[in-house]
């Protein structure tokens, strides 16, 4: 198994208050890599919704048939487990994200049946939120589905109540 690079997006400075990567255009397996993902408010959310073609322009999907689960792992010790069903958009690691020095978060995405307008599109997560200090983390690993049976070329990560002042999304084919 390889991977070959589709498609990066990149923010360096600014206010953007989504960082969309798309480019799927056949049913195989895709991975997203995001890494320095910053926020400019403190405690503010980060989430993920799929994208698709609407019109010729690359667009969030918001209906609520979002499903997810995952478990929690921190540094503290402690463990969790959350699921939600039916929601508008998937939340970054169940946690608020710091805006300092140090802070961010970084993610690895697995991506299947994107393409696929007769089946819907999941995902495997495996997040990492980096909170006070670049020593003090936590991150999820668990599952996603967006329960459309409609083609999607990519994701976007958003801020809610919060614009993205950092990071790069890579797209890239399984082969």
């Amino acid at each position: 198994m390889g991977l070959v690079q589709v498609n990066t997006t990149t923010i360096s400075s600014g206010t953007a208050s989504s960082l969309t990567i798309d480019g799927i255009d056949s049913d195989d397996i895709y991975v997203v890599v995001g890494s320095g993902l910053h926020i400019a408010v403190d405690t503010a959310y980060l989430y993920v919704r799929v994208t698709k073609d609407v019109g010729g322009t690359t667009t969030a999907q918001s209906s609520a048939e979002y499903d997810f689960a995952c478990r929690e792992y921190t540094t503290s010790g402690s463990f969790g487990n959350f699921s939600y069903e039916d929601r508008i958009n998937m939340y970054f690691g169940n946690s608020p994200l710091g805006n300092g020095t140090g802070e961010n978060s970084n993610i690895y995405y697995t991506l299947y049946n994107f393409n696929n307008s007769s089946e819907y599109s999941y995902m495997t997560v495996s997040e990492n939120v980096f909170n006070s200090t670049d020593s003090s983390s936590h991150g999820a690993q668990g599952g996603f589905s967006y329960r459309v049976n409609e083609a999607h070329n990519g994701i976007s990560i958003i801020g809610d109540a919060t614009t993205l002042n950092g990071g790069t999304l890579t797209l890239y084919k399984v082969v």
